[in-house]
């Protein structure tokens, strides 16, 4: 419902590649937020924050282990990609939503070199051009 509105809102064409609204800014994306994902970032947030405090009647009922692991599974992420906090995990899953739109045949054409060319990012022109928005 979401995807919907804001391709509706910012009249974009219907043939719009999804993966281009969950890609980073930096790379021209809209950064929109995506809900299939942010679930299991936020179990998996909680979880850890709950692991870590290490409440002795929490860690009765809860079984952290499980919950990780299949938030984990959902996201396609393995262990190693998921070190660190959920910020850089929704990063990690953003830039991977950048390189699946690379990939299209047709969409995707040209569309590495905004990871390439840093300049043609929109804040980067703002910056070496010293325009302002």
């Amino acid at each position: 419902m979401i995807k919907s509105a804001v391709k509706e809102i910012l009249q974009l064409p219907g043939d719009t590649p999804n993966n281009m609204m969950y890609t980073s800014t930096k790379y021209k994306g809209l950064s929109v937020m995506r809900a299939a994902w942010e679930a299991y970032l936020q179990q998996l947030n909680i979880n850890t924050k709950l692991e870590n405090l290490n409440y002795q009647h929490v860690n009765a009922v809860r079984d952290y282990e499980t919950i990780i692991t299949r938030c984990l599974s959902e996201l396609q992420v393995s262990r190693d990609e998921a070190t660190g906090y959920v910020k850089q995990l929704r990063q990690h899953l953003r830039h991977r939503e950048f390189k699946t739109w690379c990939a299209y045949p047709k969409k995707g054409k040209g569309v590495v070199l905004f990871e390439e060319v840093p300049a043609s990012s929109m804040k980067n022109y703002q910056v070496l051009s010293g325009e302002k928005c």
